[in-house]
C-alpha cells in the first residue's frame, strides 16, 4: 500500500459481517462505508499525524447496524496516528489506543 500513487481500499476486519471500507485518495479526499452508510470526507496528514474531517454520508435505514456504523464513524473521528504494516492500515487514538484495522482489498 503506497498513499498518493494511487486510491487506497482499505477494509475494517473488526466486523466482518459488515462491508466497512474506506479509500484513501490524494488531495485529501476520502470515500467509504461504514456498514449501511456511504460516507465522504476529507483528512489531513503530517508524517505519523492523521485527522478526519466532518464526514457526510447517506440515511439508509439498515436493521442492526447502529453500534457498527458509530463505531466506524467513532474511529474516524478520534484517529489522530497512522500506520501501516504490511496490508493493513491502524488507525490509533491520541494515546496511543488502536481504534480500528483495515485490510487492503483490490481497488474497484
Amino acid at each position: 500500500m503506497r498513499l498518493f500513487l494511487c486510491p487506497i481500499v482499505v477494509m475494517l476486519t473488526t466486523h466482518a459481517a459488515t462491508a466497512q471500507s474506506i479509500v484513501l485518495e490524494s488531495g485529501g479526499r476520502v470515500a467509504g462505508s461504514d456498514g449501511c452508510n456511504r460516507v465522504i470526507g476529507g483528512y489531513e496528514l503530517k508524517g505519523d499525524a492523521i485527522t478526519f474531517g466532518k464526514m457526510a454520508g447517506t440515511q439508509m435505514a439498515c436493521p442492526d447496524t447502529g453500534e457498527i456504523e458509530r463505531s466506524f464513524r467513532d474511529a474516524l473521528e478520534h484517529a489522530r496516528r497512522w500506520r501501516i504494516l504490511g496490508d493493513r492500515l491502524e488507525l490509533f487514538d491520541a494515546g496511543g489506543t488502536r481504534l480500528a484495522r483495515f485490510e487492503a482489498r483490490g481497488a474497484n
